[in-house]
């Protein structure tokens, strides 16, 4: 399997009267909420710690959905924030 042909996974489900959809992509399962102008992160889950997939799926988020907002919830790790900081995703504070 090449690169390119790795493609995140879509699933839109509706959460009691709440758009949602999971992306899954190598290993890293992002929730979204989402509306006509805004996703919202809801959680990140990744099985390879470190190696910057999420960073990488969040990317393709924001390509492929470029009419959106992307807002992510409050950043519990690090990490997290310090991916939200550097793809200018924009934050609850705690």
């Amino acid at each position: 399997m090449t690169k390119e042909s790795i493609r995140p996974q879509y699933e839109r489900t509706n959460l009691l009267g709440i758009d949602t959809m999971i992306v899954r992509y190598k290993g890293v399962v992002i929730s979204l909420a989402y509306s006509k102008k805004e996703l919202l992160i809801l959680f990140v889950k990744s099985e390879h710690e470190g190696l910057g997939y999420t960073q990488e799926l969040l990317k393709l988020i924001q390509k492929g959905y470029p009419d959106k907002k992307i807002i992510g919830s409050v950043p519990l790790h690090p990490a997290m924030q310090h991916i939200y900081d550097k793809l200018n995703i924009e934050y609850q504070s705690s």
